[in-house]
C-alpha cells in the first residue's frame, strides 16, 4: 500500500504456534480478534535475517503481478529487490510483522518513520490466496500495536486509486477516511493508530 521501501524485523522461523496465540520464547501471545483459520501473525520482537531469505522468496512466489504492483508501484519487481525491501533494517525506525500459516509466511505489513517523527509510513502485503480473508486487518491492527509501543501515534500510506481492495480494507479501518489525490492515480491518507486498536 505504500511505495516506500520498508524493513522487517520479526523472525517468524519454526515457532509453537496455535491459530489463536503464538509462543515466543517463554511468553504466548494472544492475537487480538484471533486469526483466520491455519493462520497465525508472528510477533515483532525478533528480527527477520538473511537467513530467513528463503521463506521470504516463497511469499514472492505466491504474490502475483498485480499484487507486487500494488505494493511496490513499479510494473517488474525482482526478487532481490523484495528481498532487499524486507532484509534492510534498522531496529527503532523501522518495524513490522508477518502473518505465517504452516510455517510459511503469507503476508508482511510494515512500518517506517523518520528519526524523532510520530507518524510512520505503513505497507502492508498478502499472498494472493490469503487476500479478502481477514489477514491485513489482523496484521494492521497487530503493527498498530506495535508502533504505539514504539511512540507512533498515525500511520500515514500512499495509496493507487483504482486499488480497490486496499480502498476497502482502508474504509473498514478507517471510515470517513479522506484520501488526498497527489497525481498519477496515487492518493495519500493518515490513520489515527488509536482508530486501529
Amino acid at each position: 500500500m505504500a511505495r516506500h521501501d520498508m524493513a522487517v524485523n520479526p523472525r517468524v522461523a519454526n515457532q509453537t504456534v496455535a491459530a489463536d496465540r503464538l509462543e515466543v520464547g517463554r511468553r504466548l501471545i494472544a492475537l487480538a480478534g484471533g486469526a483466520p483459520e491455519g493462520c497465525m501473525i508472528a510477533a515483532p520482537h525478533a528480527r527477520i535475517t538473511p537467513s530467513d531469505s528463503a521463506m521470504l522468496a516463497g511469499l514472492f512466489e505466491r504474490l502475483s503481478p498485480d499484487s507486487l504492483y500494488r505494493r511496490f508501484f513499479t510494473p517488474a519487481v525482482k526478487l532481490h529487490q523484495f528481498l532487499s525491501a524486507i532484509l534492510s533494517s534498522d531496529r527503532y525506525e523501522r518495524e513490522a510483522i508477518a502473518a505465517l500459516e504452516h510455517g510459511e509466511i503469507i503476508g508482511v505489513a510494515q512500518y517506517s518513520r523518520e528519526p524523532g517523527s510520530r507518524k510512520a509510513d505503513m505497507a502492508i502485503v498478502v499472498a494472493d490466496a490469503w487476500q479478502r480473508r481477514g489477514v491485513g486487518t489482523r496484521l494492521v491492527a497487530a503493527l498498530a500495536d506495535v508502533a504505539a509501543a514504539n511512540g507512533i501515534d498515525a500511520f500515514g500510506f500512499s495509496i493507487q486509486l483504482d486499488n480497490d481492495r486496499a480502498l476497502k480494507l482502508l474504509g473498514r479501518l478507517s471510515p470517513g477516511l479522506r484520501l488526498m489525490p497527489v497525481g498519477g492515480g496515487v492518493g495519500e491518507g493518515s490513520i489515527s493508530l488509536d482508530q486501529l486498536r
